[in-house]
């Protein structure tokens, strides 16, 4: 949470309380899921891109609403990077 806010912040985007309260939820669940090397900053960094996208689509001014983020996690390849069942995996398998 504290990356997106520093994006939102570096970008001048206000984020909605109902946003914070959502992003707040879906980052609970990720951190629930994943392993201690989960490369948090670079999938938040890429959710945020996502948002900021959504954002400028529906409106003009800077603020990230709750719709802006449902809209981008509901995106089949941003879904895949916070659902571990659905993440494909790379490199070798131990057997």
């Amino acid at each position: 949470m504290q990356i997106f806010e520093k994006l939102c912040k570096a970008g001048k985007y206000r984020l909605s309380k109902p946003a914070k309260d959502l992003l707040s939820l879906k980052f609970s669940g990720v951190k629930k899921t994943k392993s201690q090397n989960f490369s948090n900053g670079r999938i938040v960094r890429r959710l945020f891109e996502r948002v900021r996208l959504k954002q400028a689509m529906r409106a003009s001014n800077n603020t990230i609403t709750d719709a802006d983020v449902e809209a981008a996690f509901s995106e089949k390849d941003i879904a895949g990077l916070f659902n571990s069942g659905n993440r494909a995996q790379i490199g070798f398998v131990n057997h």
